[in-house]
């Protein structure tokens, strides 16, 4: 199985000097928990629900002060749609990471990989073989 088999297509991005409280209020429309990060069309790092929380509400900053760029996680793990899925998740999981921007060959956020979405379709592929097994030892 491929990346480009597995990855959300629509990927919710800001700039760099957009806001805290722009890119909560990005989450929220998107109902995502992560923003990529893009400088001149190119992923510069990635933003979470999570570090909004720890960076932001919990020092008690003003979340209209504080820029993205100050608070993104970089550089960022990157993968290729035509990858394996196994090495890139093996990848991320080195490097405690869940998600990860799917980049064209040149270097433009065209999707996003995420560890669950893996584990759903991996998942549901099984039980599909699992049901077709089944139902090949009752006949």
């Amino acid at each position: 199985m491929r990346v480009i088999d597995v990855m959300q297509r629509s990927v919710p991005t800001c700039g760099p000097g957009a806001s805290a409280l722009e890119a909560a209020r990005l989450l929220r429309e998107e109902g995502a928990g992560l923003l990529v990060v893009v400088e001149d069309g190119r992923p510069a790092g990635v933003l979470t629900d999570r570090d909004l929380v720890l960076k932001v509400m919990a020092e008690g900053l003003d979340p209209s002060a504080v820029m993205v760029g100050t608070l993104m996680s970089a550089p960022v793990i990157t993968c290729q749609p035509t990858e394996d899925i196994a090495p890139v998740v093996l990848r991320l999981e080195a490097d405690g990471v869940r998600r990860c921007p799917v980049l064209s060959a040149e270097n433009q956020v065209i999707g996003l990989l995420s560890v669950d979405d893996v584990n759903h379709t991996v998942a549901r592929t099984l039980s599909g073989e699992l049901r077709d097994v089944l139902g090949a030892l009752r006949r």
